[in-house]
């Protein structure tokens, strides 16, 4: 099973970098990563094209600026059985790919999500919520 893994950036190149380095640390790294950069962006688009990656790294622009057209446009450049999304000021633990991918062995699996650990400014945590299932497809609904 391959994967593409999907980052919209935007005006964040240091934060992406280190997004970028944490993907190629991955125990199962990506087929490929997908970084859309927006608008007048350049110095995401430098970012991206900076690191050293052992994976396929595609940069591409979306003139337009938004999550769900840089989004979309990952989406139809991707080539992954699966597609992980990632924010580009995010920093994945070591096996965060391996983890997910683990799910799709069993074939009534159609998505996978999973928490996100937020810290404020100082670095102390945001407080963490219940964890529970969520977003189950049943017959019913």
């Amino acid at each position: 099973m391959t994967a593409s893994v999907l980052i919209p950036s935007w005006n964040r190149p240091a934060a992406l970098a280190k997004c970028l380095a944490a993907l190629a640390a991955q125990t199962v790294p990506p087929d490929q990563v997908i970084v859309v950069w927006q608008g007048d962006d350049v110095a995401t688009r430098d970012a991206a094209a900076g690191v050293p990656v052992p994976y396929r790294l595609d940069v591409l622009h979306s003139p337009e600026c938004g999550v769900v057209p840089a989004e979309n446009l990952a989406l139809a450049h991707s080539t992954g059985d699966v597609i992980a999304l990632i924010d580009d000021d995010a920093v994945p633990r070591p096996d965060w790919l391996a983890r997910h991918l683990a799910f799709y062995a069993d074939p009534t699996v159609g998505a996978v999500g999973g928490p996100a650990d937020n810290y404020f400014p100082d670095g102390s945590p945001f407080p963490r919520n219940a964890v529970e299932p969520v977003g189950t497809v049943a017959w019913y609904g």
